[in-house]
């Protein structure tokens, strides 16, 4: 899922390309989506994009997860701009 038209087309191609038949390309807002019905509980993975803590990035992963689901949380710079390392 993705708010941008542009990314989900491209994932749109790559799943046809690949032959991904389980991946489900989606234009929304997280926070959106995970109201509706047959979004909510509907998924085995979550990849998110860190768009602020930890916290927040589950707030927005979690409604639409199955039991069992997981999340991924990335961040471009893996935090080090933001936590100091050893």
């Amino acid at each position: 899922m993705d708010s941008i038209q542009k990314k989900v087309t491209c994932l749109q191609q790559l799943q046809t390309t690949l032959q991904l038949e389980t991946l489900r390309p989606l234009v929304g807002r997280s926070e959106q989506v995970c109201q509706l019905p047959p979004h909510r509980g509907a998924y085995d993975l979550a990849l998110v994009r860190a768009v602020g803590t930890a916290s927040v990035c589950a707030e927005y992963a979690l409604p639409l997860l199955r039991e069992r689901g997981g999340a991924i949380l990335y961040r471009g710079d893996n935090g080090r701009g933001k936590i100091p390392l050893p």
